[in-house]
């Protein structure tokens, strides 16, 4: 499950380690749209601080990644069938094949892996659909013609819907960090 138990120097065998790892780095994604929203609110997506943040959010997922392997798109076996036969090809490249070598693939999860995986999984896809119905309906609210609240509605709107694009390509990985329990300092 885990890629390894380090992180720079850091362990993250321990819980408490992870735990305090995965709260930092959701801490400073949040921190500058914050501080934004605070001090000009209405140029969010005119200024860099979005970009900085969804650059944030790409650095964590690297962090979170190094730690624990994002098995969404499994990239062991990029094969595609032949439409002339019923053989597959492989679309490997000699130089695909070189960077393999240089940088192995992760081990075969076992059972135990892959039914942890899929159960936080769908914890998290569960809790992301529960919050998009609820950005639904808050846009319904805040975008009404007849409510006062001018450009300040589509505003928070915005706000609302950066933590939906953070917590999609971290959460899963959040959350495998957050649940495993302590582990011993060679995984």
């Amino acid at each position: 499950m885990f890629r390894s138990t380090k992180f720079w120097r850091f362990s993250m065998a321990p819980r408490r380690n992870r735990r305090v790892m995965v709260v930092s780095v959701y801490f400073v994604i949040a921190l500058l749209p914050s501080v934004q929203a605070f001090t000009h609110p209405t140029e969010l997506y005119r200024t860099g601080s979005f970009m900085f943040a969804m650059i944030l959010m790409l650095v964590a997922r690297y962090v979170f990644g190094a730690i624990v392997p994002e098995s969404t798109f499994d990239d062991r076996r990029l094969e595609m069938v032949n439409t002339s036969g019923p053989e597959i090809v492989s679309v490997t490249t000699p130089e695909r094949n070189r960077k393999l070598k240089q940088f192995p693939l992760d081990p075969e999860p076992d059972e135990r892996d892959i039914a942890v995986r899929n159960s936080i999984y769908f914890r998290a896809f569960r809790g992301l659909a529960i919050y998009s119905v609820l950005i639904w309906f808050a846009t319904t609210a805040f975008l009404n013609p007849r409510m006062p609240y001018g450009i300040y509605g589509m505003v928070i709107i915005q706000y609302a819907m950066f933590p939906l694009m953070v917590m999609a390509c971290t959460l899963p990985q959040a959350m495998i960090l957050w649940n495993e329990p302590d582990l011993p300092e060679e995984a």
